[in-house]
């Protein structure tokens, strides 16, 4: 009896453990295995999409080709961007998930780092346009918390750039004017 406890007893609980580990590996496997053959057997063997030729609108974009003559080089301005890819959620998920699927209408960026340092809400005067909604109050709220500061513009026929350079300088936090500034010393 005393040699089956020192030495055959070991064995068998290594030999369980061995059996157990391997069992468990057997199983995981096959439960990831499972789930990328659902994702992929459930996909469609044809995608109906179709090219979305209108980005943005006619307004929009002689909007965009005058802003690109206002903003300094130090800044680039992007349309249609996802309010996720400016904030991120810190430890309340309901507002964020509120506004994932949002887009802010322009966003000014600086070149250097990328960091979003303005939103351009666009509305038409007198109207308004299916494309051009007012921005979601959530939006906003998110937008004040990061110190984004929101711009409204109203998009016209023409523009005056030195207005449009006057209104962004305004609308900038004192900070990146104070970059814009050094740079154009330094220069």
């Amino acid at each position: 009896m005393e040699i089956f406890l020192d030495t055959i007893l070991p064995i068998i609980i290594l030999l369980l453990v061995v059996a157990l580990s391997i069992i468990l590996y057997l199983y995981i496997r096959k439960k990831t295995k499972f789930s990328q053959e659902m994702i992929t057997k459930n996909m469609p063997k044809n995608i109906s999409v179709k090219l979305n030729e209108h980005y943005v609108s006619e307004k929009e974009m002689s909007f965009l080709y005058a802003l690109a003559k206002a903003l300094p080089n130090e800044l680039i301005a992007f349309p249609m961007v996802g309010v996720d890819r400016l904030v991120v959620p810190e430890k309340d998920k309901l507002i964020f998930n509120a506004i994932t699927s949002k887009y802010v209408d322009v966003c000014v960026f600086l070149r250097k780092g990328m960091k979003p340092v303005l939103v351009i809400d666009l509305y038409e005067e007198g109207g308004v346009s299916e494309k051009l909604k007012t921005m979601d109050e959530n939006v906003v709220r998110a937008l004040n918390k990061v110190k984004i500061p929101v711009m409204k513009y109203a998009v016209r026929v023409d523009y005056d750039i030195d207005e449009m350079k006057m209104k962004i300088i305004q609308n900038l936090d004192d900070s990146i004017v104070a970059i814009l500034k050094d740079n154009i010393i330094n220069k």
